[in-house]
């Protein structure tokens, strides 16, 4: 019976040890290989859109001289876009796909986003889940940037990672 006790106990010391932690510094190579950072941010803008129309003329971007805003509709041409892109714009506008292009969107580049801070790495023991709290922030801001709340502020995420084994491995939140 202490025999087995101590072949029990040396069974967990061994797994104990052999567990292994995720350090800052995989958290990072991790982040940025799985969730792709640095990594272009972008806004869907809705050309068709009156909503959209008005919110590009509120941050200036028609006085700017980044878009051209058709401010009346005939009844024939609702659902026609009011919103274009100038050649100043060009450089910031990003492909879009067919499907984009059939409900009028085009995506513009705001800035780059950027791990800069891991800031805790927890284990939860029980499912073995490491749960990695890290910080970003945006650098090369566009003009567009105005229409992305808080590009001025880091943002503090969550990425939750499992060890298979072998590597690590990016998993879903469940929270």
């Amino acid at each position: 019976m202490k025999a087995n006790a101590l072949i029990l106990l040396f069974c967990i010391f061994v797994t104990a040890c052999g567990k292994k932690e995720l350090t800052k510094d995989e958290a990072m190579v991790l982040l940025t290989k799985e969730k792709g950072y640095p990594r272009t941010m972008d806004f869907e803008v809705f050309t068709a859109d009156p909503v959209h129309a008005k919110r590009l003329l509120d941050v200036n971007l028609e006085n700017e001289g980044y878009v051209t805003i058709q401010k009346t509709q005939k009844l024939g041409e609702i659902g026609n876009p009011l919103i274009s892109f100038t050649e100043k714009a060009k450089p910031f506008l990003l492909p879009v796909s067919t499907e984009d292009e059939k409900i009028s969107v085009q995506k513009v580049r705001i800035a780059d986003e950027n791990v800069v801070e891991i800031k805790s790495i927890v284990e939860d023991n029980h499912t073995g889940a490491v749960e990695v709290r890290y910080v970003t922030n945006f650098t090369n801001a566009t003009p567009f940037s105005v229409l992305f709340k808080n590009i001025d502020k880091p943002k503090e995420l969550l990425a939750t990672f499992k060890n298979d084994g072998e590597k690590w491995i990016l998993v879903m939140n469940i929270r």
